[in-house]
């Protein structure tokens, strides 16, 4: 391990005091080499994979915006088929009034 010829006095709120003390180490300066030394080393790796995480997130949202589109244009076209099935229901029950001798 390094010499520790630096001194610093520092002041911590409980809550930092909590978050260093849950630390692995045997004393308090170990714990908060651990601390600073883990965040120094992991944090380029979190935000890599955060941004990986929201590219992610995007083109599921894509995803999501060209599904709920495709849903609209087919719900869209059911109705209309809707309509043309019953205007056909119609012409066919008029046709068969029209017939003579017919009986349903």
């Amino acid at each position: 391990m390094a010499a520790k010829s630096n001194i610093r006095s520092m002041r911590f709120s409980d809550t930092m005091i909590e978050m260093i003390e849950a630390q692995a180490g045997e004393t308090f300066t170990a714990k908060f080499e651990a601390l600073v030394t883990r965040c120094m080393w992991e944090l380029p790796e979190k935000e890599k994979q955060l941004k990986e995480i929201e590219k992610k997130i995007n083109a599921k949202k894509q995803e999501m915006a060209e599904a709920s589109s495709r849903y609209a244009r087919m719900l869209n076209q059911l109705s209309n088929l809707e309509r043309k099935f019953q205007d056909l229901d119609y012409a066919i029950g008029r046709a068969l009034d029209e017939w003579p001798n017919y009986e349903a």
